[in-house]
């Protein structure tokens, strides 16, 4: 398969220091954009759509997790250190009910983070848990919040209220995440789809097993449920060196189709969206062997995992490393996606073909 590149090259802009609010933009066009947040070594790890039609990223920045919030058109609005200590990063935000947020990382190498704020990024509540890392949180039907990690290698289940007191645990002590990272989605009949590694769990309301299932073929990173109950997940092949992955499912963790992207290069996908067409948007990160160097890489597919176009964004130069770690389709049809590049944290929007200009 033949891949599309666009390269930039992309200035640095260092916002931490300095939280100044921008005039938004109140046309109706769409709106498109590449910025860089941070000064080197920061990443952003995942991203929401906000109410304000803006964009709120964690991730990590100077030994803490970074929340930082943007305006519609990526100028920064306020940045937040959640957690100051050694190896600290924010894994995953999401926006709350009431305009807050919740996010979930670790402090230390070895303690899960759960911190609730409100809508500047002021900490409400906050639960740390010893010997764990966080990796997903959700917001769940009752108005609580499910945090997904990992225990001794084990994918961890935790359930909390909207006030930030621990309704109950679960550990799938039979399962080994072998160092992978994990994924969870509430599903329809008010239960849960987990994806660690290439294991996948669906449990009840109350986390308790209704069945699992080890796919052979790839290394989830993502899942989420689709419309007509199945479930898609993106990942990375375990074969041909590894590619960008693409699987639906359907219960028992039955594969109707898996597709592939990539080539002789190393491809790994982190995140997948279902798009409004019923299609679904990726990205993660490949590698450019001649120039040795990563490049974020977005792909679109249509229902059944055909790819429509794809695009690569990063820098020019040798050895520049850039990584795409989350993606979501936004209103207007475009899309958004955070990650960094040449080892700082970004946030680039497109139009609905992956354009930025």
């Amino acid at each position: 398969m033949k891949k599309k590149h666009i390269w930039f090259l992309v200035s640095s802009l260092i916002f931490i220091s300095s939280c100044s609010i921008f005039t938004d933009n109140d046309d109706d066009d769409v709106i498109k954009f590449i910025e860089t947040f941070c000064d080197y070594s920061s990443k952003g790890f995942s991203l929401d759509v906000t109410n304000d039609k803006g964009y709120v990223i964690t991730g990590y920045y100077n030994d803490g997790v970074l929340l930082l919030k943007t305006d519609k058109n990526g100028n920064e609005k306020w940045c937040k250190s959640l957690g100051e200590a050694s190896d600290a990063w924010g894994r995953c935000v999401v926006q709350t009910e009431d305009s807050g947020y919740i996010v979930t990382g670790n402090l230390t190498e070895e303690s899960l983070y759960v911190v609730k704020t409100d809508i500047n990024g002021n900490i409400e509540w906050n639960l740390t848990y010893d010997g764990g890392f966080g990796y997903d949180v959700i917001q769940t039907n009752d108005g609580g919040y499910i945090v997904l990690g990992s225990l001794s290698g084990n994918p961890w289940l935790i359930k909390i209220n909207e006030y930030g007191f621990e309704e109950w645990n679960k550990i799938f002590g039979e399962i080994n995440l072998y160092g992978n990272e994990c994924s969870i989605a509430q599903t329809d009949d008010g239960g849960y789809i987990i994806i660690g590694g290439s294991s996948i769990i669906k449990t009840d309301e109350l986390g308790y097993e209704v069945w699992s299932n080890t796919i052979s073929s790839g290394t989830g990173y993502e899942v989420k449920q689709t419309d007509d109950g199945g479930y898609i997940i993106a990942g990375t092949s375990e074969t041909g060196g590894g590619d960008i992955w693409l699987a639906k499912i359907y219960d028992f963790g039955n594969i109707v189709w898996e597709r592939t992207f990539g080539g002789t290069e190393f491809d790994e996908g982190r995140s997948v969206d279902i798009t409004d067409d019923g299609g679904y948007i990726i990205t993660g990160t490949t590698r450019n062997i001649s120039e040795d160097s990563y490049n974020i890489w977005l792909i679109k597919t249509n229902e059944i995992g055909i790819e429509e176009w794809n695009k690569i964004f990063g820098g020019i130069n040798v050895n520049d490393y850039s990584e795409g770690c989350c993606v979501r389709q936004t209103n207007d049809g475009g899309y958004v996606l955070t990650g960094k590049i040449n080892n700082q944290a970004c946030l680039i929007k497109t139009d609905d073909e992956g354009n930025i200009e």
